[in-house]
């Protein structure tokens, strides 16, 4: 039986009711995407272990700041627009996952042996395509020296690209996950670099051969 189109519009309208175009929201704190499939095959019980990153320098996050000209919104996917309470806690709990590189972020007091870092959230939002959404997240981060001197300011974009599958609150979580692993992923390589440019990364760098020269020498005994 053929339905015509002015009889069948009515109907998937009245369908989507309280459903399709109801709001989605992000989570209050990033978390980590899961990494692609591994294809790895172990024998046993066998796993490759995980070992503590060395401390590459202390990190100073001396601000974190949303700086975006209209707070209010997130864009939409699939005409679900999407509802987010503080992306300030957004981006600062995603810099805190920089730790697992090795980097050690201080939020209290500055020190002498710090990069310091302020951090301003200029654009985050998705937008549907078709069958596609993407999530965008653009910071700028300015890096200083101890003595409050600037290294250097970077605009950093990340943005994830898939297939909206359902327009849920699930996979826009995991798409601006995406796109802000995207993002922490291009920090992590700089802040690599602003931290040996900082005359107390030598301390800290002797500091740690100087432990692991000391845990080895244990064992031996």
């Amino acid at each position: 039986m053929h339905l015509e189109t002015r009889t069948l519009a009515p109907l998937l309208a009245a369908l989507c009711l309280g459903g399709c175009y109801s709001p989605v929201r992000l989570d209050s704190h990033y978390t980590t995407p899961p990494p692609p499939h591994d294809n790895t095959v172990y024998v046993g019980t066998a796993r490759p272990v995980r070992q503590q990153p060395l401390i590459k320098c202390m990190v100073y996050l001396e601000s974190v700041q949303d700086q975006r000209t209209d707070k209010s919104s997130m864009g939409n996917i699939a005409g679900r627009e999407i509802d987010a309470d503080d992306m300030v806690q957004w981006l600062d709990s995603g810099l805190d996952t920089l730790s697992a590189s090795g980097f050690r972020i201080d939020k209290a007091t500055a020190t002498d042996d710090q990069v310091v870092v302020d951090v301003a959230l200029l654009k985050a939002y998705m937008i549907s395509m078709g069958l596609s959404k993407s999530a965008n997240m653009v910071v700028r981060i300015t890096y200083k020296r101890p003595d409050g001197s600037t290294l250097a300011t970077q605009v950093y974009r990340g943005v994830d690209t898939s297939v909206d599958w359902t327009a849920g609150e699930g996979e826009m979580n995991t798409a601006f996950q995406r796109a802000t692993k995207q993002m922490l992923d291009q920090v992590d390589t700089d802040l690599d670099g602003y931290c040996k440019s900082s005359s107390r990364v030598t301390f800290l760098e002797e500091h740690e051969s100087a432990r692991l020269g000391l845990e080895k020498g244990a064992r031996k005994r």
